[in-house]
């Protein structure tokens, strides 16, 4: 597993958009705006709130990239890695309890934790397109 650059965690924060790509086990891709809850050093917790074939997809195929970008700052990034689904424990509590704070009219289904493997600059410049984990 690899870390987040500080950068990385700052331009994720500052988001207001932020899509999930999955496949199923034939590699047909699916692309969904997603809610990002949590952000940490090797691993981002998403919100399954309504996944249908984005989660049948993860179940087949655990690899996934989610991608984000700062209108703000003209650059974002692409982070790839394979996920776990939780229907229990700290994360999804947490989130859980977010929620309820929030008065959403309903609990998370999980969360889907992503480990991060590699990191992708998305902007213009030399380092689009290169690994930088």
């Amino acid at each position: 597993m690899a870390k987040l650059t500080e950068d990385m965690k700052k331009i994720a924060a500052k988001s207001g958009a932020y899509i999930l790509a999955t496949s199923n086990k034939a590699g047909v891709p699916n692309a969904v705006p997603i809610g990002i809850y949590q952000v940490k050093d090797s691993e981002i917790v998403l919100a399954d709130n309504f996944m249908n074939k984005t989660r049948k997809n993860l179940e087949e195929n655990p690899v996934a990239a989610v991608t984000y970008w700062s209108p703000e700052d003209h650059y974002g990034y692409q982070i790839k890695g394979k996920t776990r689904i939780e229907k229990s424990g700290a994360d999804y509590e947490a989130m859980k309890k977010s929620m309820a704070e929030k008065k959403f009219p309903f609990e998370p289904k999980a969360v889907v934790v992503l480990s991060v493997d590699e990191a992708y600059y998305i902007g213009s410049g030399k380092e689009t397109g290169n690994n930088l984990l």
